[in-house]
């Protein structure tokens, strides 16, 4: 019987599984709609590729990441936490609702909202910073309802599809999550 790590009001975090997760991912991170939005990946993702992160994920300090499940139990993303820097306290926060029929029903921003609140309050983390491509447009309204700062533009930063997209670089931290 699998037991959430945290719960929510419509999802659940719970650890990644391979046997049960590994799948879906490899289909949602190869799959041309992905590819547009995500700052990572410029090559298709194989099998072994990600066997071999989730064998890193064992035992890892550095990264957290959770599967998304609905309280039905359906998989439908994941979210993590990156590049912890355990003596700054920040870290990059990252999400992927990788099932397009979860898309645009708020998922993303309950799971993000879940995801800053654990980094803040159980990571004691001091800030997140996040890269989002500038055509991005969900991911850019989610991190705003939840009260990112606008840090800056990366120009031309990453190239996908023939052409350099601009990123923006967003950021929370606690002491403004507190607050809100």
């Amino acid at each position: 019987m699998k037991i959430p790590f945290i719960i929510g009001q419509r999802i659940d975090f719970y650890v990644l599984d391979k046997e049960e997760h590994l799948p879906s991912i490899l289909k949602w991170l190869n799959s041309t709609e992905m590819y547009q939005v995500l700052t990572t990946g410029i090559m298709p993702m194989d099998v072994q590729f990600e066997e071999r992160y989730f064998e890193k994920r064992s035992g890892d300090k550095d990264n957290v990441v959770f599967a998304i499940h609905l309280k039905d139990g359906l998989y439908i993303g994941n979210v993590g936490i990156h590049h912890i820097d355990w003596v700054s306290r920040t870290a990059e926060p990252g999400i992927v609702i990788g099932d397009p029929d979860a898309r645009g029903k708020g998922y993303g921003t309950e799971a993000e909202r879940m995801l800053i609140d654990y980094a803040f309050n159980r990571l004691n983390l001091l800030k997140l910073e996040a890269k989002i491509f500038a055509h991005n447009k969900a991911s850019l309204n989610t991190a705003k309802k939840l009260g990112c700062q606008f840090e800056g533009t990366l120009k031309k930063h990453i190239y996908k599809n023939g052409e350099h997209r601009d990123v923006f670089l967003v950021s929370f931290f606690k002491e403004d999550w507190k607050k809100a």
